[in-house]
């Protein structure tokens, strides 16, 4: 069982006292976004978790407990633009999390920490050269602490079509996307960085970019030694390569800000009742299903030839 912490908020930026506290108590609740009634019950004990991937924009708070993870084997998606705080309103200046992102990489490995140039959006003062500019200098800073890059151009879902519109925010056009798309992959090959897109239906294989998997495993087999198989994830778009995961986050509860999320609906963002809830937000009484989540592995670890007993 793969646990996702997590698309719908960051975890690791607002909520790692509380992901803790669930690691500690070995499961954890999460609510059916379509019926608030239906929970599950997730085990998030060390012989059930076959990996955790973490997303996120400031794992800088979790960092300090990473002591805590390490009998769990876990990697990084770190979120990491060139926007300003009119984008994303609540993050520190890119240039402190710059040194959090090599921090991380220095305590983890930097095969664990994929660094994540998404969404790519315009505005006024955002163009095409600007974009790669800034993308440059941050391969610059970013070389020696990850092997790779992934990238997605904005998806304008109808519920954020108000605030990209106010904020000035558009998805490039096709020629201002193969422009980026070009420059982007130059500057990672130059950096030996590996480029890659995310859930992006056109083919940029001409330009030595590949198709992403950000819950991936064959990147959990090579991280961790284990062999397996998982299926795709019936629950994602089409266009979506990743893996079967759990995910324990919750709708509204990211204090970012960013005004290209999809998983805010509210202005005001949803907090736990507590930092040792079994649930990230509201509450689970008697009027909820709760049902145990069955647990499925797919992993073994995989047996060295110099190891062999026979």
């Amino acid at each position: 069982m793969i646990i996702s912490a997590s698309r719908r908020t960051d975890i690791p930026s607002y909520y790692s006292k509380w992901f803790l506290n669930r690691l500690h108590e070995g499961f954890v609740y999460v609510r059916n976004p379509m019926n608030h009634k239906q929970v599950s019950k997730i085990s998030l004990s060390k012989k059930d978790v076959e990996c955790i991937v973490f997303w996120t924009k400031n794992p800088y708070p979790l960092m300090q407990n990473l002591d805590a993870l390490k009998a769990y084997n876990y990697y990084f998606q770190f979120t990491l633009t060139p926007y300003g705080q009119n984008i994303e309103v609540n993050l520190p200046p890119k240039k402190e999390l710059v040194p959090v992102f090599k921090k991380l990489a220095s305590k983890i490995g930097k095969e664990r920490v994929i660094w994540r140039y998404d969404p790519v959006l315009l505005t006024q003062d955002m163009d095409v050269k600007l974009h790669l500019d800034r993308f440059q200098l941050l391969c610059d800073k970013l070389k020696e602490a990850t092997d790779e890059c992934v990238f997605s151009f904005l998806e304008q879902y109808p519920s954020i079509n108000k605030r990209m519109a106010q904020a000035g925010c558009r998805t490039p056009n096709k020629d201002q996307a193969l422009k980026i798309a070009q420059g982007m992959a130059q500057i990672c090959e130059s950096n030996n960085i590996k480029l890659s897109t995310c859930s992006e239906s056109v083919d940029l294989s001409h330009l030595n970019i590949g198709t992403s998997k950000c819950i991936d495993d064959q990147k959990i087999k090579h991280l961790f030694n284990l062999e397996g198989h998982i299926p795709k994830d019936p629950n994602q778009r089409k266009t979506c390569g990743c893996v079967k995961s759990i995910d324990i986050g919750g709708y509204n509860t990211c204090k970012h800000g960013c005004v290209y999320c999809y998983a805010n609906h509210y202005k005001k963002t949803l907090e736990p009742e507590s930092l040792k809830a079994p649930i990230l937000t509201g509450s689970v009484d008697d009027s909820c299903k709760i049902t145990d989540r069955k647990v499925d592995h797919y992993f073994s670890k995989q047996i060295s030839l110099f190891n062999d007993p026979f």
